[in-house]
């Protein structure tokens, strides 16, 4: 354990957690692992952030951004997609079935 006026460090080999004075809380660790009994909360401002309990994954926020570098994929019994104002869909295939 390590601390100063700037901050509180905990390292333990390859993890370490650090809280600094400003607030900033900094975590390290090859597999991070954050456990809650009914729900997981993450947020960052007033009104987004990230809900995840045993049956849903809510993610609030002005714009979602789902990507993955060679696949994504979305199912369920039921699947929606929409947009208020637009949809957009790009691709150099689309099949639809």
């Amino acid at each position: 354990i390590t601390t100063s006026s700037e901050s509180i460090k905990l390292v333990c080999g390859a993890s370490c957690i650090e809280l600094k004075k400003d607030g900033t809380i900094t975590i390290n660790g090859k597999d991070i692992f954050t456990d809650g009994t009914a729900s997981v909360n993450i947020s960052s401002g007033e009104s987004s952030g990230v809900v995840i309990t045993p049956s849903t994954l809510d993610a609030g926020s002005t714009t979602v951004t789902l990507s993955g570098s060679s696949e994504l994929n979305a199912g369920g019994a039921k699947v929606s997609v929409g947009g208020g104002a637009e949809v957009n869909v790009s691709s150099g295939k689309i099949s639809m079935n």
